[in-house]
C-alpha cells in the first residue's frame, strides 16, 4: 500500500509533521461540522433535536445512522473523536452527508405527533425497567424506538454496505451481511411508524435530489426550504479548501 509510506514520508516524519496533519484535519472537520450547523440552523431552532443522516460516495449511500442529539452528531460524526465511521473512512472522501429531522415532519402530519405517545404508552411503559422514570425520560426513550426503526427502514431499503458490516475481531475478519434484522424492540416499533415513514423518505430523496443542483453549481451545502434537513459535501468543501488546509 503506497499510500501508508506515501503519509509515512509527508506527515508523520517528525512531531511536527504529526502535528500538521493533525491541524489539517481538525479545521476541515470542523468546515464540516459547521456546514452541517448552517444546514440546521433557523431562527430560534433548537439543535439538539433527534435525526437520522446519511453519508454517501460513489453516488451510493454506504451509511445510515441515527442520534436523539443532532448537535453532538453533526459535530462528531466529520471529527471522528468518537463516531467509528470516521474512522474507517476519512471524511475527505465522503461525497455528501444528508441529515433528516424525521420529528419535524412528523409535526406536519396527521397523528404524527401522536405516535410518540402511543409508543411511549404501549412500548416503553411496558417495560418494567423504563415504567417507572420520569416522564421526560420515557419521552426520550420512545424518540429513540421511532429514530432507530426510521433507521432502520432506510437501511432495509438502501442497504448500506458499511452497515451490512460485521467485524469479527478475533479473527480480524469483517463478513458482509444482504439480510438487515431488527432487533425486538424495532420490530415492535415499526407498525407505529409504518403511515409516516414514506412522508420521511419522501424528504429523504428531496433533499438527496435538489442538494445535487447545489454540488453542481460549487456549494458546500444544501438546506431544505422546509426545515426538514441538509446536505453537506465534504469531499467538496476539503478540493475548494484544500489549499489553505495546507498552507
Amino acid at each position: 500500500m503506497d499510500w501508508i509510506n506515501e503519509l509515512k514520508r509527508e506527515f508523520f516524519s517528525d512531531e511536527d509533521s504529526i502535528t500538521r496533519y493533525i491541524k489539517i484535519r481538525f479545521a476541515f472537520a470542523c468546515d464540516v461540522f459547521q456546514t452541517l450547523q448552517w444546514g440546521l440552523e433557523g431562527e430560534s431552532d433548537n439543535l439538539t433535536e433527534p435525526i437520522v443522516y446519511c453519508v454517501k460516495m460513489s453516488t451510493k449511500t454506504i451509511y445510515i445512522g441515527q442520534s436523539l442529539d443532532s448537535q453532538r452528531r453533526i459535530k462528531d460524526l466529520p471529527i471522528g473523536e468518537s463516531h467509528h465511521f470516521a474512522k474507517s473512512i476519512p471524511p475527505e472522501l465522503w461525497e455528501k452527508i444528508i441529515v433528516i429531522r424525521w420529528s419535524r415532519i412528523l409535526r406536519t402530519e396527521e397523528g404524527g405527533l401522536d405516535v410518540i405517545n402511543k409508543v411511549k404508552e404501549d412500548l416503553v411503559n411496558n417495560d418494567k425497567e423504563l415504567r417507572e422514570k420520569s416522564d421526560d425520560k420515557k419521552h426520550k426513550k420512545a424518540l429513540e424506538y421511532i429514530g432507530k426503526s426510521l433507521e432502520f427502514r432506510l437501511q432495509s431499503d438502501l442497504m448500506p454496505l458499511f452497515n451490512s458490516f460485521r467485524k469479527v475481531s478475533k479473527d480480524g475478519t469483517i463478513l458482509v451481511s444482504d439480510n438487515l434484522v431488527p432487533s425486538k424492540i424495532i420490530k415492535q416499533t415499526l407498525p407505529y411508524i409504518d403511515k409516516y415513514y414514506p412522508k420521511i423518505k419522501e424528504h429523504f430523496d428531496l433533499i438527496d435530489k435538489h442538494s445535487e443542483k447545489d454540488l453542481t453549481i460549487r456549494k458546500i451545502g444544501y438546506k431544505s426550504s422546509e426545515n426538514f434537513g441538509c446536505a453537506v459535501f465534504p469531499n467538496y468543501i476539503w478540493e475548494k479548501n484544500k489549499g489553505t488546509y495546507l498552507s
